[in-house]
């Protein structure tokens, strides 16, 4: 019953447009304004449903970026039950000129978001605006990164060393 509410929002002139525009060949920027934070969340998640592209969404900060996570994930919740989740990507915690190391969690998150980004295994991905403008490697980079196993599959010590060597992880 909330899903049929839901989804009656996606068959609103207004949203059909926003698909049609989103579909198009050269649709690769849209922006959309004068809506809630919980209106964002739904257009986000409905969008998402209907053409299931990934999207990048770059906000004003790190808090609308964050409850603009919340409320997205919370709506596809709702209209997606094979549980897709969006993501965030947080900006660094110190500036380059501070001559200081960002916090190992924050790299994490931004390896793994990257990492989902460039394999799209992400289907919203959000960042303040300060996340988006700091040089990123190429997609190639973020994809390499990670060693794929399988339950009880044997991998010698040998391999599992040199990948987390070429991926810049020393002793």
């Amino acid at each position: 019953m909330i899903r049929d509410l839901l989804q009656s929002v996606a068959h609103r002139d207004e949203f059909l447009q926003v698909v049609e525009r989103l579909a198009a060949e050269d649709a690769h920027t849209l922006s959309l304004s004068a809506l809630t934070l919980a209106a964002k969340g739904l257009v986000l998640a409905l969008l998402w449903d209907r053409t299931r592209k990934p999207m990048l969404i770059v906000t004003d900060g790190n808090r609308e970026a964050e409850s603009l996570l919340e409320a997205t994930n919370t709506f596809l919740t709702l209209l997606a039950p094979e549980g897709a989740k969006a993501q965030l990507i947080p900006p660094l915690d110190v500036l380059p000129h501070q001559k200081l190391a960002p916090h190992s969690e924050i790299l994490e998150q931004r390896a793994i978001g990257l990492w989902k980004l460039s394999t799209d295994r992400a289907p919203i991905t959000i960042a303040p605006v300060a996340s988006a403008m700091l040089r990123v490697a190429a997609p190639t980079f973020y994809r390499q990164l990670v060693l794929s196993l399988k339950e009880n599959e044997e991998v010698s010590i040998d391999d599992l060393s040199l990948h987390l060597r070429r991926i810049g992880i020393d002793r």
